[in-house]
């Protein structure tokens, strides 16, 4: 398992198995006068090309259909974590907006609210969370994202929420977050797609509340960003814009 190096995120492999934390890196871009950190990774496999452009933007287009590509996966996104300055105090109970230009996911692949809470005190677990929200073609709702608990309503829609503890890897072990700590994961998959090119928003605190209303303990607040996934065989392309709301 790799681990985040820097200060922002570590992400999946497979948002499909949900799978293990990966290193990134990350810099950092201004957005409404706060700070918001960019990031990407990738497994090196030939296939992806993306931009970091400014303010909260970001573009990525991939093709891993053929060959040795099958294989490709990488995270990529712009968003917020817990050491950057102008975070809001209330920071994450708060919505985020993003503007997607373009938004196509083939096979494999998700885009949305995507970040990390861990361990802390009496909070012995670390949390990835997954807010799937919108692309044309893509997975929504496929039902091996962990156990299904039920819906929640929230921007217009309804989300199928998923839980998936203990997580185990591909070889039967289990899995580890950020800090080494026991990992679950929390996923809540949109019903229906958003709109292109329109502003839309992600009240990630109706999310967390939810969550925390089915058991969860959610920890220290980490990282959060609108991030893209993509991979393993699949192809597609997301220019997307991204901030938080005051």
């Amino acid at each position: 398992m790799k681990k985040a190096t820097s200060l922002l995120l570590a992400t999946t492999v497979c948002i499909l198995s949900l799978g293990a934390a990966h290193s990134v890196k990350a810099g950092d871009i201004p957005i409404n006068n706060n700070t918001m950190v960019f990031s990407e990774w990738d497994n090196g496999v030939p296939g992806m090309n993306y931009s970091q452009n400014y303010q909260g933007n970001y573009a990525v287009n991939w093709n891993f259909t053929g060959g040795n590509n099958n294989g490709g996966d990488f995270t990529i996104g712009a968003g917020w974590n817990a050491g950057i300055n102008g975070v809001p105090p209330t920071f994450p109970w708060i919505s985020i907006g993003y503007n997607a230009g373009q938004c196509e996911i083939h096979g494999f692949g998700q885009f949305g609210a995507y970040g990390w809470f861990v361990a802390q005190g009496s909070v012995w677990t670390d949390t990835e969370f997954y807010i799937t929200d919108m692309c044309d073609h893509s997975p929504l709702g496929n039902p091996t994202r962990g156990t299904w608990l039920g819906t929640v309503y929230a921007d217009g829609d309804t989300y199928d929420v998923y839980h998936s503890y203990p997580v185990y890897n591909a070889d039967g072990t289990q899995k580890y977050g950020i800090n080494g700590h026991p990992l679950e994961q929390w996923v809540d998959v949109r019903r229906h797609n958003q709109s292109t090119g329109v502003n839309n928003t992600i009240s990630t605190w109706i999310h967390f509340s939810n969550w925390q209303s089915l058991g969860w303990n959610m920890g220290q607040y980490y990282s959060m960003e609108v991030g893209t996934e993509g991979g393993f065989g699949g192809y597609g392309q997301v220019n997307a814009t991204a901030w938080w709301n005051h």
